[in-house]
């Protein structure tokens, strides 16, 4: 036996043969005894690409405060690669996690991805119901393609049909139905990417801890956290900064129109949000991360559950850039405050607006505080505003609608997206147009007559008594306001040479706002068959109707009709308007008839096309901003800086700088002037004289004192203000002249203006408050005023800090 041992070969084999015996009890152990571990250990881990995405920049005050910016957010996901695969499974398992949700009061965080909507009265509809034909087949044809479906049906069928297809129990109501369908969309959607399917946003605290307490129950489900959208101030600058949504069919279209295109640029267009108005819309380009470039991936192994468990590379996304306004947030929240406080105050009629200061319609405004020398608007308030938080995620319909009902249209911002009639803030303008073109002189004294009989008897007034005025040059014109003067000057210009001036002083056109201004215009006989169509449509349409010419006729028809005759010229005679509706348009072409055809050609002429017409009296009017002025009150502000600032009109901003995460500048505004007004100074200082003392000249001789000084009494002598008062008349009721009831209730309808700049000498700020259905232009000063003491506060509140900052500084 021994000699077997000693057999070199013999060791070897045995050797051989019990190292393969280990490793066979080895292997047999991993497989029969470990087997089930390991197996499941290498179910459960993977290595998966995970996309990340950076934060959306913030949008921050002068000051460097905040007022867009970014918070944590429980996102409710499932994971395609866990979820069930049956589709009963799969949609009971959609149908709970949306039930936790909903009872939670998280209804609005929900993603909806179906466009088919179900009204208060149980109607289902598709939310391109309100667009014009070409739209809704658009939107339709490409949520079909997207779908995959293949059907054109109503709204109600649809739903039908991809119950249907999903095999949604019938049992289930059409709500609970659509709750399925839009998780069970956009599932097929993004059949082909490994991104997770997201069924809320934002959803609460008690949300998550719901879900998770079921999660064993609700196979696939994951919570993220991420990054989303907050505004810190509320509805403080909402018309300003704007808000981010979803994107729509509308957002991918446009930005087709600009060359784009979302999903090229690396837009997720099932979740990603995008900026849908004011900065946050026109700084998208700045703001965003959702752009390929700054675009990062990490590459992980994750468990069964979806949890990262390792990482094993990772490039890390880049955030998107911050955005700089001019506005200082304070002062924007502390004019916002005061207009809304001083305009429940006026239609209350609670001091200092009691008696005839009482607005009993007002509800609305707008102030504007300007850089005369930048262009800045360092506050733009519009009163009423709305919680901007209130579109994140979304908005419900209810509380849409809620907004939508609230007087005083908050969604609209009065400052720079409504214009109105400019009243006597405008007199500056003309008066300077006047000598320029050397229509009068700084010493011409005009006597104001009353009443303006140039070209009828029944011509427009002042507004002070006869005899009040007396001779008034344009600086004492300026500072009583009187309305005959400025009657005279524009008439002595012409509309031409008033339009001119207009646009020079930048109350014409667009004021250059970066997210967008509605047009001021100064009108004219060119302009008013436009600005007057709506009213002329509207008054053509109604006589056509009383005459009964539409019984049997369909819409389309009755719109091209009435459209044919409202193209018609004023001067078209009553013959020629008789032969359009009878022999052309087929109306009244029986003899018995003719009265009617008679009646109704009448009214289409005297009653429509007659206000087409321009009459020199109307140029008159436009020399106290009525007839057809119709301005902003931003571009009043802008006119206001360029008197203040010696004749440069500017390009107004409320986009500063854009400024990178590594705090590089990558864009900064520059001053802009439009026009450099070649006025001869003596001119420019005539009417800052003559705004000076609507404010401060308390003499009661030639006139009397300013239109507002009694407004600006027991203020801070340091504080030197030159302003102009202003009332718009917007409504003339028959018979105000003799009945006091008609002529309050057409007061009542006046739009008060005040415009100012300060201080008198080496100016820093334009102030413009502007109040619809105000009164009068009394109620706007007083706002103002305490708009311009909060500048101050504010101010020296800065320099004290400033200068206690220095005083640290200097002790370090």
């Amino acid at each position: 036996m021994l000699k077997w041992f000693k057999n070199r070969f013999f060791l070897f084999g045995l050797i051989c043969t019990l190292g393969f015996s280990m490793l066979l009890v080895r292997l047999a152990y991993l497989t029969v005894e470990l087997g089930e571990t390991y197996y499941a250990l290498s179910m459960e881990r993977k290595s998966v690409e995970i996309p990340l995405r950076g934060s959306r920049g913030n949008i921050l005050d002068r000051n460097g405060i905040p007022m867009a910016m970014n918070k944590q957010m429980f996102v409710v996901e499932l994971d395609k690669q866990r979820m069930p695969t049956g589709d009963k499974q799969l949609n009971d398992l959609i149908q709970r996690v949306v039930s936790i949700i909903k009872q939670n009061g998280d209804t609005t965080s929900l993603m909806d991805n179906i466009p088919i909507k179900i009204d208060g009265n149980g109607r289902l509809y598709y939310i391109w119901e309100s667009k014009s034909p070409e739209n809704q087949k658009r939107d339709f044809e490409r949520w079909k393609s997207d779908a995959g479906i293949k059907v054109d049906l109503p709204a109600a069928d649809m739903l039908k049909h991809l119950r249907e297809r999903f095999k949604i129990d019938d049992d289930l109501s059409d709500d609970v139905a659509r709750d399925i369908i839009s998780v069970r969309l956009d599932i097929y959607i993004n059949r082909y990417r490994p991104n997770p399917i997201r069924i809320a946003t934002d959803v609460s605290q008690k949300t998550v801890a719901q879900l998770e307490t079921y999660a064993s129950e609700l196979p696939g489900l994951q919570i993220s956290v991420e990054m989303g959208r907050y505004y810190p101030m509320g509805d403080v600058a909402a018309h300003i900064i704007g808000y981010v949504g979803r994107i729509s069919s509308e957002d991918i279209e446009e930005y087709k129109s600009k060359g784009i295109d979302l999903r090229e640029a690396g837009y997720d267009l099932s979740i990603d949000r995008i900026g849908k108005m004011g900065i946050e819309k026109y700084a998208e380009q700045w703001l965003t991360a959702n752009t390929r470039d700054k675009h990062g991936m990490l590459w992980a192994e994750v468990n069964s559950a979806g949890k990262v468990v390792r990482v094993l590379s990772e490039t890390p996304p880049e955030d998107g850039n911050d955005v700089v306004l001019t506005l200082d947030s304070r002062l924007q929240k502390a004019v916002e405050d005061i207009l809304a406080e001083e305009i429940h105050k006026m239609a209350a009629g609670l001091p200092p607006y009691e008696g005839d200061k009482q607005a009993l319609y007002a509800n609305r405004g707008a102030a504007v505080v300007l850089d005369v020398h930048t262009g800045e608007i360092l506050a733009m308030a519009s009163y009423p505003s709305f919680d901007l938080n209130l579109f994140i995620p979304t908005i419900s319909s209810e509380e849409y609608q809620r907004i939508l009902n609230t007087p005083g249209k908050p969604l609209t911002a009065v400052a720079f997206q409504e214009r109105f009639p400019s009243g006597s803030v405008i007199k500056m303008m003309i008066g300077i147009a006047a000598l320029m073109e050397g229509k009068t002189s700084l010493d011409e004294q005009i006597y104001d007559a009353y009443r303006y009989t140039k070209y009828s008897g029944s011509g427009p007034r002042c507004w002070a008594k006869p005899g009040v005025h007396g001779h008034e040059n344009f600086v004492d014109a300026l500072k009583h306001s009187c309305d005959y003067y400025f009657y005279e000057m524009a008439d002595r210009l012409g509309i031409d040479k008033i339009n001119k001036w207009g646009r020079l002083f930048g109350l014409e056109g667009h004021t250059g706002l970066e997210i967008g201004d509605v047009e001021s215009s100064i009108g004219g006989p060119e302009k008013r068959p436009i600005t007057r169509r709506p009213m002329i449509v509207s008054n053509i349409k109604a006589f056509m109707e009383k005459a009964g010419c539409f019984e049997g006729v369909d819409p389309e028809t009755q719109k091209e009709h009435v459209e044919r005759l409202a193209d018609l010229p004023y001067e078209t005679s009553i013959a020629e308007i008789k032969k359009i509706l009878r022999d052309e348009l087929g109306y009244f072409k029986r003899k018995d008839e003719n009265k009617k055809l008679d009646n109704l050609a009448s009214s289409i002429k005297y009653g429509a096309l007659w206000h087409k017409r321009w009459m020199p009296e109307d140029t008159v009017r436009t020399g106290i901003g009525q007839a057809d002025v119709q301005v902003t009150p931003l571009a009043v502000a802008r006119y206001i800086a360029a008197i203040a600032n010696g004749g440069k009109v500017l390009e107004t901003h409320v986009f500063k700088k854009v400024v990178s995460p590594e705090g590089d500048v990558l864009h900064e505004t520059q001053p802009v002037v439009v026009n450099d007004l070649d006025i001869k100074p003596e001119y420019l200082e005539a009417a800052r004289l003559g705004m000076y003392k609507v404010v401060n000249d308390r003499s009661s001789a030639g006139g009397g004192a300013g239109t507002a000084v009694s407004y600006f009494a027991g203020m801070d002598p340091s504080i030197m203000v030159a302003g102009k008062t202003g009332t718009a008349q917007t409504k003339t009721i028959s018979g105000a002249d003799k009945d006091p009831q008609k002529r309050l209730e057409q007061e009542m309808r006046n739009v008060a203006w005040f415009g100012a700049y300060i201080p008198y000498e080496n100016p820093e700020i334009a102030i413009v408050v502007m109040i619809p259905n105000g009164r009068t232009s009394s109620n706007a000063a007083l706002v103002a005023r305490r708009i311009i003491e909060e500048y101050y506060r504010l101010k020296n509140t800065q320099s004290q800090f400033s200068t206690v900052d220095e005083v640290n500084h200097l002790k370090q």
